[in-house]
């Protein structure tokens, strides 16, 4: 059971490599995102919502397995557990039409926005155990996915895949 534990916390073990370790958390989900562009709308939602209970379930068992990351620190949250990001970046993505540009743009906001975490995102990790672990991604994934919104409603995200299906840039992405 620990070894399954560890591998869901580890998003199957890419918390254990070197590197920036939440990114390494959110590719996989990319990648999900773009294989299931045709799926039913519910998907996304469902799939978000599965990943959240999973991380609030593994919150004591990472708690346990790996030491706080900085000694005297209200953040209970190792780098090595990056399912938090994984579900973060799942809650960015949902609801949105999947297209080259808002995999890219949405993945780099939620990545900078989980590195700045604005409030109340800073204050939520002082949550217990799973809780804490997650509030912060799944705060700062719902302010990626309003800007996403914000970008779909304002043509800035048809705008950059015209642009880059101009240039050739991600069009291997392209149908």
């Amino acid at each position: 059971m620990n070894l399954l534990k560890t591998l869901l916390a580890t998003t199957f073990g890419l918390g254990l490599l070197p590197g920036p370790r939440g990114t390494y958390g959110c590719l996989p989900v990319i990648a999900l995102f773009w294989f299931w562009r045709d799926a039913p709308w519910w998907v996304a939602p469902v799939g978000a919502l599965l990943f959240s209970i999973i991380t609030v379930w593994l919150g004591p068992f990472v708690v346990k397995r790996w030491p706080k990351p900085k000694p005297n620190s209200h953040e209970i949250d190792p780098s090595q557990c990056c399912c938090d990001e994984t579900t973060g970046q799942f809650l960015t993505l949902t609801a949105l039409a999947v297209t080259p540009a808002t995999l890219i743009i949405g993945f780099l906001l939620f990545r900078l926005l989980d590195v700045l975490k604005p409030p109340p995102a800073d204050i939520s990790q002082k949550l217990p155990l799973g809780l804490g672990i997650l509030a912060d991604d799944l705060i700062v994934a719902v302010y990626a996915n309003l800007i996403l919104w914000a970008m779909v409603a304002g043509n800035w995200i048809a705008w950059l895949d015209w642009q880059m299906a101009q240039f050739g840039i991600a069009n291997f992405m392209l149908p």
